[in-house]
């Protein structure tokens, strides 16, 4: 274990799922070294929505008369003989990355970074910055190491021990590739491929999931997949749009926006695009209803229904979209349908505001509906009121998705939770719905292949 090292620098990667407690067993650490008067200067890097969580968390489960400096804002120290006498410097990556030359003169104890996931992409400046700092145990807390492609993996694990993988070059050699090529043959050859990999880091790593480690404790999780045929009208909508953009040439990305925009609602996309569009008339009529813009989208009709069903059950919602479009007409629906004003958590609202939202939602009695953007409530927010998740568009990431749904599936939950992808399709082609899910399971087939719990390796 990591407190029994001796001065021989050691690193490793906790990527427990989330809310198995990655950060109380970071304090414990932290507390069993005080204890032992074994703890030097340590520096807990974190994003800066979860400090309030950490500070919080230390203090309900540390016992230990820590010195703990927060070093950020504007007042943080400038000079690093200020910091040496701390037990516990708290400080963000974007913090780390301005002082990286003041913080690498500190000889830090611990180094560790919540949400490591920060450093998937080794090129950044928070990457450069948290491998130049001088720690003697580094540590990567995230659940999810491997969200896009395995050089995140490989970037995390140089942070934690240097080397251990060989060079970027060396490890796609040794496995990216190969785990590529067995995953495209489809006959199971990756799975020794990815053990090969597991058993490199074992023992410079911990997994535990909720299914291992929660099994009595949670309810069940249930993912719907629905596929929901595109009305004619956005059929319409969907191919002038993309032709509007090939008569732009504005490149792929806002075009495939803009068409993940159309397959949740054909009002969705921007005001610029759809003034320009020859279903101009037709737009201005459906805005001018409400029955008609529920009826425009039959992602938005089938929305409705389920919705019912949940109302029936006096049960709770949570819609997911990162389009503030599509949130804005989410709430719309909701209020036009069910008499209920639906909260919005996005970027727009403070972290003290999101829990007091969440908070009410949570103890309101009776049927009710939640608005959240994946990003603002990715972290540091329980919606445990609600049992069932609508992911009404997707994000690029499963992880970010999984992380979005765990908002409900986590511990305090005492319901069954229904998950719901619903996927926009049409005859005769394929749609960039239809793409994107095809894509993100493709991803999370790669991150399930390699981020196994570190209990099948016998790892003591």
């Amino acid at each position: 274990s990591l407190h029994d090292t001796s001065a021989e620098r050691i690193g490793g990667l906790l990527a427990d799922d989330m809310g198995l407690g990655k950060t109380v067993q970071v304090i414990a650490l932290l507390s069993h070294m005080h204890e032992e008067q074994r703890l030097g200067p340590s520096l807990l890097v974190v994003p800066k929505t979860v400090i309030p969580n950490w500070q919080n968390e230390i203090e309900k489960f540390c016992s230990a008369n820590l010195f703990i400096v927060e070093h950020l804002g504007s007042g943080r120290a400038r000079d690093y003989r200020a910091l040496q006498r701390a037990d516990i410097i708290l400080t963000t990556y974007d913090t780390m990355v301005r002082d990286q030359l003041m913080l690498g003169k500190l000889e830090l104890h611990i180094l560790a970074l919540d949400e490591a996931q920060y450093i998937k992409n080794y090129t950044t400046k928070r990457a450069s910055a948290a491998r130049a700092m001088n720690a003697r145990i580094k540590l990567a807390l995230t659940a999810t190491p491997v969200e896009n492609n395995l050089d995140e993996l490989w970037s995390i694990m140089d942070f934690a021990q240097p080397g251990l993988l060989g060079t970027l070059t060396d490890f796609r050699d040794d496995f990216a590739v190969p785990l590529e090529i067995a995953a495209a043959k489809g006959d199971g050859s990756e799975d020794a491929v990815a053990r090969s990999l597991l058993m490199r880091v074992e023992e410079h790593y911990l997994r535990r999931t909720k299914a291992g480690v929660l099994s009595d404790e949670l309810p069940s999780k249930y993912i719907h997949i629905e596929e929901v045929r595109m009305t004619d009208f956005q059929r319409r909508m969907y191919d002038s749009v993309r032709k509007h953009y090939i008569r732009r040439g504005s490149g792929a990305l806002p075009a495939i926006r803009a068409m993940l925009d159309v397959c949740a609602h054909p009002l969705a996309t921007s005001e610029k695009v759809l003034s320009a569009l020859d279903e101009v008339n037709d737009l201005r009529e459906i805005c001018a209803n409400d029955a008609l813009l529920v009826d425009a989208s039959n992602k938005f009709t089938w929305l409705t229904e389920k919705l019912e069903e949940v109302k029936a059950r006096n049960e709770k919602a949570i819609l997911f979209s990162s389009f503030r479009r599509v949130q804005a007409m989410l709430k719309a629906l909701v209020r036009s349908n069910f008499g209920v004003s639906p909260a919005i958590i996005n970027g727009d609202v403070s972290a003290g505001r999101r829990q007091e939202i969440v908070s009410r939602f949570n103890t309101r009695a009776g049927f009710d509906v939640i608005i959240l953007s994946a990003q603002a409530a990715g972290v540091g927010i329980n919606v445990t009121g609600a049992n069932h998740v609508f992911h009404m568009t997707r994000e690029w990431n499963p992880a970010k998705e999984n992380q979005a749904t765990d908002r409900a599936y986590r511990i305090g939950q005492k319901r069954d939770v229904h998950v719901y992808l619903p996927v926009t399709v049409y005859d005769g082609f394929e749609t960039i719905d239809v793409r994107l899910h095809r894509l993100l399971e493709s991803k999370q087939r790669l991150a399930t292949n390699v981020i196994r719990p570190s209990k099948d390796l016998q790892v003591d």
